[in-house]
């Protein structure tokens, strides 16, 4: 070999002897249980067992391989590489790159991932990087064991069984996995940013995605999943000092009497919004405030080139999402916030914003006027105003899994509340509420008559003070659910019998109960017949042959019993209504349609009549007793849409 093919050879990297490829096959190795959910820590601990073997561009190749948050397996490449700046655990910032499987991800990157160093010892030597760190799951193992609702309509599940690899140690240390060096658990690497196209993190966009997805209960992506394991054990990155610009220079361009009166409210007023107005953040954050109620003081500019625009730009020069220079301003307390997107959901708690008003001593008394919503009525405030007199409220959209959370949180304490939920999201009285409250929310629960924030806040985590609020507005806690009653006042029996091939009801239990999420109103028990199996078919867009047969019992909707009613107000086409078997709570399902003076809806559209069908019922089976309610619930009025497969 001549001297410069020797020099060629050496210039030129060794082939890679393990691909990213080679990784994703030994994926059966690194996840013993096959589960991936957030254990990324394994996919690095696979890299970092052979890092000695493996030159630099090797390792930083294989990295690219995977999602850090996820575990979900990677082929980097434009559109799913991400650069983002993040805070090290030393206090510094640092930007670098790293791709994922999906956009959520990015949010839980940016809420809960830190960088840290580590040297390692590579095949040409000792390097340091840049890794994506968390805290160790299993400093409180027990964490592991908490149930939690599955933001996908899963149950309760807890991170043992959703994420089965996230394993401690008797010393309650994370199995498997490397530490950087302040002994934080490395899930992935911050690589180094290149010439590369990108998508930002921190682009406007993403925010209002991650917001949007917050006010969604983190339905998408990996849930909640990763996020709870992040919340075992959050790190904190050290303080660095601010360093604070003089920037003398722009004041001096500013008149005297503007600085004065910006100076004057920023130390005065406990909440001032410094912004160009009709801009998304100036609109994020006059949202935010108005829908808590806050009384803010407002200064403005109109336009771009306006000198105190630009000494707020020097004064905060990293208010900037993208390439784009933030045109609001919002301080609390005399402190600094941030521009309006740091005063979204996804980027400031309700909880943290809360803590803010009352130091500040903030008035949030200063609801909006939103009496113009359409369709809104005197009844439909006066009745706001009844439910907010009580102890505790619920109101909101059934489909948000926030309204089921708070829920579950009151009546796992036994705590009576007044509820109204809407099956749909175009409800007045709702409307008026997102106006007020703001349009993130699909839920609003009041305390004391107090507006607290949407379901989500009443998750364990979020509001760990829920005994003492409870205590605190003289909430009683004796509305333990009772067992639901058949029409005839007895205990609710089995619709489905030992001759039915298939199990029936909403939540497939055998039975007609009552649940508060079922807006179709599965309460109606009845033996199936022929005539109403075709009829409810042709006319009604509701083809139950593939569950029940002639013969059969099964429980239809309450606008199925008013269609047969309606078509055959004699033999109610042919089908049995079994009282015993018969939810009481369908007398009210009917009494709430006929005191709103609306009609049922099948799915084809088709409309039937309460009246009709409570007189047939009452008729059928006489009322003995009077029927029970679940605890303290007070259905919204709507019409039922929901098949009887729902």
């Amino acid at each position: 070999m001549s001297t410069a093919t020797a020099m060629l050879a050496i210039m030129l990297p060794a082939t890679s002897a393990v691909t990213i490829n080679d990784m994703h096959n030994s994926y059966g190795t690194i996840f013993k249980t096959g589960n991936r959910n957030a254990a990324s820590h394994l996919w690095a601990s696979w890299i970092l067992d052979q890092a000695a073997d493996l030159q630099p561009f090797e390792i930083e190749n294989l990295f690219g391989g995977f999602c850090p948050i996820s575990g979900s397996t990677v082929s980097p490449g434009d559109a799913n590489r991400w650069e983002y700046t993040l805070p090290m655990l030393s206090g510094e910032q640092v930007t670098g790159i790293v791709h994922h499987c999906c956009s959520p991800c990015v949010c839980d990157t940016q809420d809960f991932l830190k960088v840290d160093t580590k040297t390692i010892t590579t095949a040409a030597g000792n390097a340091q990087y840049t890794f994506l760190v968390y805290g160790d799951p299993c400093f409180n193992a027990a964490k592991l064991q908490e149930p939690y609702a599955s933001p996908f309509g899963r149950g309760m599940e807890t991170l043992s069984s959703s994420a089965p690899e996230i394993q401690c140690s008797p010393a309650g240390k994370l199995i498997g996995a490397h530490r950087s060096d302040r002994e934080a658990i490395i899930v992935g690497m911050l690589a180094r940013s290149t010439a590369k196209r990108a998508q930002s993190s921190a682009e406007a966009g993403m925010q209002a995605f991650c917001s949007e997805r917050s006010a969604q209960g983190f339905n998408s992506g990996m849930g909640v999943i990763f996020r709870k394991a992040a919340l075992i054990h959050p790190l904190l990155a050290l303080a660095q000092p601010p360093t604070i610009p003089s920037c003398m220079h722009e004041k001096g361009l500013v008149h005297p009497s503007r600085i004065a009166e910006m100076e004057e409210a920023i130390r005065t007023r406990p909440v001032t919004l410094l912004a160009m107005p009709h801009m998304r953040c100036t609109d994020a954050a006059v949202a935010r405030l108005e829908g808590a109620g806050v009384c803010f003081h407002t200064i403005s500019w109109t336009e771009h080139d306006d000198p105190l625009w630009k000494y707020l730009q020097c004064l905060h020069p990293h208010e900037i999402v993208g390439t784009m220079q933030m045109h609001s301003y919002v301080y609390i307390d005399g402190k600094f916030a941030g521009n309006g997107f740091k005063l979204l959901p996804g980027a400031m708690s309700e909880g943290e914003l809360s803590k803010r008003l009352v130091d500040a001593k903030a008035d949030q008394t200063c609801e909006r006027d939103c009496s113009g919503i359409a369709g809104l009525t005197a009844t439909d405030l006066g009745n706001l105003r009844r439910m907010k007199g009580e102890p505790l409220a619920l109101l909101g959209w059934q489909g948000c899994p926030c309204t089921g959370i708070a829920r579950r949180r009151f009546e796992g304490a036994g705590a009576c509340f007044v509820e109204n939920v809407w099956p749909e999201d175009n409800a007045p009285l709702y409307k008026y509420l997102q106006c007020v409250h703001g349009s993130h929310h699909h839920s609003f629960v009041f305390f004391g008559g107090q507006f607290v924030g949407d379901g989500f806040v009443l998750q364990e985590h979020s509001m760990t003070d829920f005994d003492s609020r409870l205590e605190a507005v003289h909430a009683v806690r004796m509305c333990q659910r009772e067992g639901d009653k058949s029409l005839v006042g007895g205990p609710l029996q089995s619709c489905t019998q030992s001759s039915d091939g298939t199990t029936t009801g909403w939540t497939r239990s055998g039975s007609c109960v009552w649940d508060p999420m079922d807006s179709g109103f599965h309460q109606v028990c009845v033996t199936i017949s022929n005539d109403f199996l075709q009829s409810s078919a042709t006319h009604d867009g509701n083809d139950l042959s593939s569950v029940v047969s002639s013969g059969g019992h099964w429980c239809i909707c309450a606008w199925a019993w008013a269609s047969a009613v309606q078509r055959d107000s004699k033999t109610f086409q042919g089908i049995s209504l079994e009282c015993n078997r018969t939810n009481a709570q369908l007398r009210q399902v009917y009494q709430m349609h006929i005191d709103q003076g609306k009609d049922l809806r099948s799915p084809s559209g088709v409309y039937y009549k309460a009246q009709a069908a409570l007189d047939a019922l009452n008729k059928v089976c006489p009322e003995q007793s009077p029927a029970v309610r679940p605890a303290a619930a007070v259905k919204a009025g709507a019409q039922a849409g929901m098949t009887d497969k729902a």
